[in-house]
């Protein structure tokens, strides 16, 4: 009889600790931003997963997850960034709600003080206009820096080039000095390259001469292979209905 009385009082032990693990499960009732002052708070929501709940009120809400807010602050650090504010911080406070199981989320932003680009260096461009260059950049000076336009900045570098027959390396660098960050790409051209020989093959027998198939090629040989800019052009040349003039 103890042992039967000591079965049962572990079972109801053992129930009251699940009904308590369930009851610690909670979920978010809103999710709010403070300390934001200029970026906007549309930005900021759209890379949370942390989400306030449905407005319709049969829909369930969600669950407070600790590895969406870690990820979730790191995400509003990462937005406030691309707006120039390098040293922005973020935490999220958690706080009960109107019922036990309901959990306020607030995250909180310290943005500080914006970055701007400083000055922004092209080095080892000879065979490109540097004034022409300097158009495709994102990065200018006296605009917020993104470190971002960095990257995309090197790929419109290295397909400019592309453009004109050159298959360049491109290596960018940063240097910040307080409230400035100055930029500085190196350009190694390369050599100019040509196009060798030029095939025409066909399955079969063909009724259209090789000399005017090869007079309609873009692709010749010796030619440069910036051929996308005379692509462009005689594809405005053949469209139907087209008025440009062609040389």
């Amino acid at each position: 009889m103890t042992l039967g009385f000591g079965i049962l009082a572990a079972l109801a032990t053992q129930a009251r600790g699940q009904t308590g693990l369930s009851g610690e499960l909670r979920v978010v009732s809103d999710v709010r931003i403070a300390g934001r002052l200029h970026v906007s708070a549309r930005e900021i929501r759209a890379v949370l997963k942390t989400r306030p709940p449905s407005l319709l009120p049969w829909r369930e809400k969600p669950a407070l997850r600790m590895d969406f807010l870690r990820a979730d602050t790191l995400a509003i650090e990462s937005v406030c960034r691309q707006h120039g504010y390098l040293d922005a911080r973020a935490h999220a406070r958690v706080a009960p709600g109107s019922d036990p199981r309901e959990a306020i989320v607030t995250f909180v932003i310290e943005e500080g003080q914006r970055s701007r680009v400083g000055a922004v260096t092209l080095a080892g461009v000879y065979a490109y206009p540097i004034g022409q260059l300097r158009r495709h950049l994102l990065a200018r000076p006296g605009s917020p820096f993104n470190p971002a336009y960095v990257i995309v900045d090197t790929t419109r570098i290295s397909r400019a080039y592309q453009e004109r027959g050159y298959i360049p390396h491109v290596i960018a660098s940063v240097a910040r000095e307080a409230l400035r960050v100055h930029v500085r790409y190196d350009v190694s051209e390369g050599p100019l390259y040509h196009f060798g020989d030029v095939l025409v093959i066909t399955p079969g027998e063909t009724h259209v001469r090789e000399s005017l198939i090869r007079r309609e090629l873009l692709i010749k040989r010796a030619r440069s292979t910036a051929i996308r800019a005379s692509s462009a052009r005689s594809s405005a040349c053949t469209r139907p209905g087209s008025s440009a003039r062609c040389r």
